[in-house]
């Protein structure tokens, strides 16, 4: 049996939530700490042959209940087989951690060095991996059979045999090579990844993100992408809450299938009767819940010795109880709530008001954070209608002038017109701003490939375009403002043929044919060094500038209806000249050399569904010709929608700096212990329907983001930073994620009883951690008043 240190330095979590959490739950290690704590297993679980001076390969063989390693007989594991392979930090080796049959002692034995290659087979109910092969891989071997295959930090997991359930949360690889079976996958952030090769089967996967599932076999799996990066995390935890009880663990996983039922567990030893539920709303797209009769959760499994006789009435006060107890902690326990005898669970002597945690937070209504975006974003929409509408013109088409504006003849002159010549005039007034307010915030960005991308937009296609195209803009209003007549038609097919042909109408240095063309080629080119278009090389410029997504809303709205606005006025004036030139030369048979070249002009533009007969005859005679081109406005209008910022909900913020990113609902709550939440009090940690509160990690890691130069209460409620909705008391600190709540067992001199503690992990406002004092267990419940802000993951 290895030895680890079961108090290593440090008072927080300051790891990954995810498979830390199974300690508690399967029986592994101290949470939050660096290292694993082994407390106590039988005579077999030595760990086998495996140790760091041993092959780094690792066989891990579950048969049954019991595990062998390298072959050799090493452990008997409790419920089912769930085991976790976690990191011990203090000696550089891998833990595997688990819950012994025999004794309620969690126990963890040592297998390699980190990063050694762990090779699994067997049949096991859960597999927890995290932070141990960052250098190597875990394998899943044709024969393994794994109900719930859970993986946090790690580099890859090859995966050829049958995991029911995949959820990957942390910065992992997950491959699903030939013959492997997945059923269901969950993923976490956006490093989390899955590939599927071609002979593989997997079922349904929830993906924050599209590109997080690629491979050959892709096609295939059923894949939603739900932008939500704390899915895999909350269905992690529900499942970790039910791995040590046979009925609740099949409540857990039929609600991840959508199909939950109710059964009743075999309460331990010498227990009473009382019930425990979870509620598992959110875990799958289908809400469910999953209740179970336990008799005191979390308690010792062995029974006290006068605990036969009932439920004893317990100390009000804890100094009596720690006299000449020197392996007690010291600790200062709060103000006891009024009730300290064992509560009846199904109601609360502590009621909270129904604004506060009691109700799906994420679903409460929020101001809008960023009314001034969706002007921009009403623009951006009547600048696609018109682009598409300009795009299922037939070319030819004869305007009647009458007293209609040039662009009232080019969108047509309806009500939906007048709003895109609106919008379009609007936004070329304001283009010397909206793009100097651009150029200021980006060039702090000046070594990014994203900021060449851009700048190389704003210096080529700015300045001198906005001129050249507001000289353009003046004589078609000279033009327009001419009394209707036949000098005022005359004025305008002159200027259509000066479009056309004349150096003097051109826009930078080019026809406005020619130069639509090359814009929106700019638009949509995807370059080497960013892999993105120009809209999506400007998000990434966002992203850099603001650390929450909302404050970047009103300048990508801006800059995407800008760009929008001059491509448009090129393609304007370009349907305008190509139309009337083809009306003059369509029918002269010595034309038929400039009738091809303008066929090119066209086609570029907008492909060749529009062309009229002569035209088409022509285009069969030119064997190079495309027959099936879309021309590049059809195909910017396509970018532009696909690529249109769509703001998340108001009462969604999401606070985006990369590697740290987290949506969370825009109204916090101040949560409170209760005695109707017995030594759980998962109302800490949950709304109702199942959204988590932020980890101490993510807490911490907004802090440092902001160089410890403002509070959390500043990042999450100001108005300039987070925005959310505070709650009544702000004076209180963070409550951070943890089921179960932190159980630290202590044991009682002389009797040799033991009694339980429970803590939440803390963040404060300066950013630092620890834990609260919530609730004790010494042969009966006592509850402390606790009350914390509570910030939901959605």
């Amino acid at each position: 049996m290895a030895s680890f240190d079961a108090r290593p330095a440090g008072n927080g979590l300051t790891r990954r939530t995810m498979i830390k959490t199974s300690a508690v739950l399967i029986g592994s290690c101290a949470l939050g700490f660096t290292g694993v704590a082994s407390l106590g297993c039988s005579a077999d679980n030595s760990g086998g042959n495996a140790s760091s001076n041993d092959s780094d390969r690792v066989l891990l063989h579950v048969d049954d209940q019991r595990f062998f390693i390298n072959g050799d007989a090493a452990g008997t594991a409790f419920s089912g087989a769930a085991l976790s392979l976690v990191p011990n930090l203090a000696d550089g080796t891998i833990a595997l951690c688990y819950r012994n049959s025999e004794s309620p002692d969690p126990c963890c034995v040592t297998l390699a060095p980190l990063g050694s290659p762990v090779i699994v087979t067997g049949t096991l109910r859960m597999l927890n991996v995290d932070g141990v092969n960052s250098d190597g891989v875990v394998s899943i071997q044709p024969d393994a059979a794994i109900g719930v295959l859970s993986l946090g930090s790690i580099k890859t997991a090859d995966i050829e045999g049958s995991v029911d359930h995949l959820i990957v949360v942390g910065k992992s690889d997950a491959i699903a090579h030939d013959g492997a079976r997945i059923g269901q996958a969950t993923l976490g952030d956006s490093y989390a990844d899955l590939i599927i090769n071609a002979n593989s089967s997997v079922g349904s996967i929830d993906a924050p993100f599209e590109a997080q599932v690629s491979g050959e076999g892709s096609g295939s799996a059923h894949v939603t992408v739900t932008g939500d990066e704390g899915a895999a995390e909350q269905r992690h935890g529900m499942l970790l809450e039910a791995a040590n009880d046979d009925a609740a663990w099949e409540n857990a996983v039929a609600v991840l299938a959508g199909a939950a039922t109710t059964q009743q567990a075999k309460a331990p030893a010498g227990s009473g009767s009382g019930t425990a539920s979870a509620t598992a709303s959110g875990l799958a797209s289908a809400t469910g819940t999953a209740t179970a009769s336990f008799a005191k959760p979390f308690a010792p499994q062995t029974a006290y010795a006068d605990e036969a006789a009932g439920d004893a009435a317990i100390d009000t006060e804890d100094a009596a109880d720690d006299e000449n107890d020197e392996n007690l902690l010291s600790f200062t326990p709060g103000e006891p709530l009024e009730t300290d005898s064992e509560p009846d669970d199904s109601t609360s002597s502590d009621e909270q008001p129904p604004e506060d945690f009691q109700q799906d937070v994420a679903a409460l209504g929020a101001e809008n954070p960023a009314p001034e975006a969706d002007v921009a974003l009403e623009a951006i929409d009547l600048l696609i209608a018109g682009l598409k509408f300009i795009g299922e013109q037939a070319a030819g088409r004869a305007f009647e002038y009458g007293s209609s504006s040039l662009l009232e003849l080019v969108f047509g002159g309806n009500d939906e017109s007048a709003q895109i010549i609106a919008q379009l005039t609007e936004i070329q007034g304001q283009l010397d701003d909206i793009e100097h307010k651009i150029a200021q915030v980006i060039a702090q960005f000046d070594k990014q490939a994203c900021y060449l991308q851009v700048n190389n937009y704003l210096s080529k296609f700015s300045a001198e375009m906005r001129w050249d195209l507001s000289k353009l803009r003046s004589m078609t209003e000279s033009i327009d403002a001419l009394p209707d007549g036949d000098e005022k038609e005359a004025r305008r097919k002159e200027f259509a043929e000066n479009l056309y042909s004349n150096p003097r109408y051109q826009v930078c240095g080019r026809y406005v044919y020619d130069m639509a063309g090359v814009l929106g080629n700019e638009i949509m080119q995807c370059y080497t060094g960013t892999n993105k278009n120009l809209f999506g090389a400007f998000d990434e410029l966002m992203v850099l500038s603001y650390k929450w997504e909302h404050h970047g809303y009103e300048m990508r709205a801006n800059f995407q209806s800008s760009v929008l606005s001059n491509f448009m006025a090129l393609i304007d004036y370009s349907t305008f000249c190509l139309n009337e030139h083809y009306l003059a030369i369509k029918d002269d048979p010595e034309k038929k050399t400039e009738l091809a070249e303008w066929l090119g002009f066209w086609k570029g533009l907008f492909g060749t569904a529009t062309l009229p007969e002569t035209a088409l005859a022509l285009l069969a005679e030119d064997d190079d010709a495309d027959g099936a081109a879309t021309g590049v406005a059809n195909e910017v209008a396509a970018m532009a929608t696909a690529q249109k910022l769509v703001k998340r909900a108001d009462n969604i913020r999401y606070y985006q700096v990369p590697g740290h990113q987290v949506q969370i609902a825009a109204n916090a709550a101040n949560v409170h212990t209760t005695q109707g939440g017995g030594l759980k009090q998962t109302q800490l940690m949950r709304d109702s329907a199942g959204h988590c509160v932020l980890t101490q990690d993510q807490l911490v890691n907004m802090y440092l983001d902001y160089d410890k130069k403002k509070t959390l209460t500043d990042i999450l409620f100001g108005e300039g930073e987070g925005n959310l909705a505070a709650p009544r008391n702000t004076g209180v600190p963070f409550v951070a994620y943890q089921l179960p709540l932190i159980d630290e067992r202590q044991m009682k001199h002389p009797s040799h009883l033991y009694r339980h503690k429970y803590y939440a992990p803390i963040a404060n406002n300066d950013g630092t951690t620890g834990r609260a004092y919530v609730a004790l267990y010494d042969n009966g419940k006592r509850i402390f008043n606790f009350t914390a802000i509570a910030v939901y993951r959605v």
